[in-house]
């Protein structure tokens, strides 16, 4: 349900430098190493706790290693991604990190609304632009339609945690 891009690019491919970029970033087709599934009763609710290495590495250029951690409890209606990344090499390395999740009908129509503790809401494109004023609308479904998408930077609770929430209701 969730695809993570990253963790150095995402977005469509193209050619930065003499570097070809692929789509979204090398994240998503990396298999993370050192998964460990802790799942099991606590507290008598079974709880899915499960963790994983992915490191993306370039000969002479960006180390990153994500360290995740999903937890959820049977029968919840939502789960928890726990991410750290760590420069693993000497010097700077560009970071960025989109959680990537495609819904489509019947969640998604002209009822449906999107939520989310964005403090900034920016269009991706120049068609995109002519929907910002209804970025968390959605219409009845439509073959010719082509998509709008916008980029949100999170803004988290005190505790940290940012959210995002699709209401049909």
């Amino acid at each position: 349900l969730v695809t993570t891009c990253g963790l150095t690019y995402f977005g469509h491919p193209g050619k930065d430098g003499d570097e070809e970029l692929g789509l979204h970033g090398r994240y998503s087709s990396i298999p993370a190493r050192q998964v460990c599934d802790a799942s099991g009763m606590r507290d008598g609710e079974y709880i899915i706790d499960v963790t994983g290495i992915v490191e993306e590495t370039v000969l002479f250029g960006s180390k990153l290693r994500m360290i995740r951690r999903i937890t959820t409890k049977i029968g919840s209606k939502s789960l928890i991604i726990d991410d750290t990344v760590e420069n693993l090499s000497s010097k700077p390395s560009p970071f960025t990190i989109m959680y990537h999740i495609n819904f489509g009908f019947p969640l998604l129509d002209e009822d449906a609304e999107f939520f989310a503790s964005s403090s900034k809401i920016e269009p991706y494109d120049e068609h995109s632009k002519g929907g910002l004023a209804r970025w968390n609308r959605f219409e009845k479904p439509d073959p010719d339609w082509r998509e709008q998408n916008f980029l949100h930077t999170m803004e988290g609770d005190k505790d940290g945690y940012a959210y995002a929430a699709i209401v049909n209701r």
